[in-house]
């Protein structure tokens, strides 16, 4: 009798990016036009997947951002978690 090899499929991800992004743009009217406003992003991302069944995944991630400006209140630092489950057909 044939068996049914059974496996389970298994990921992990690890992604630093620093600097994603630097943003340089003048300032809107009021403010002093001849000041850029110059804004750089990094951050890391972890995440981890698991396909216990067939069409089945189940992923679980973080990601965490820091944005440096220099321009007062637009610094911010952002933690986010996720939890995926996906069924494909």
């Amino acid at each position: 009798m044939p068996g049914l090899l059974v496996s389970i499929r298994r990921s992990l991800l690890v992604l630093v990016f620093a600097p994603c992004a630097t943003l340089r743009a003048q300032q809107p009217a009021p403010i002093d036009w001849n000041k850029l406003r110059d804004e750089t992003v990094h951050g890391y991302r972890v995440g981890a997947g698991w396909e216990p069944l067939r069409f089945w995944q189940v992923g679980l991630g973080y990601e965490h951002n820091e944005r440096t400006s220099n321009v007062l209140l637009r610094d911010y630092k952002d933690d986010l978690v996720s939890l995926n489950v996906r069924y494909r057909f």
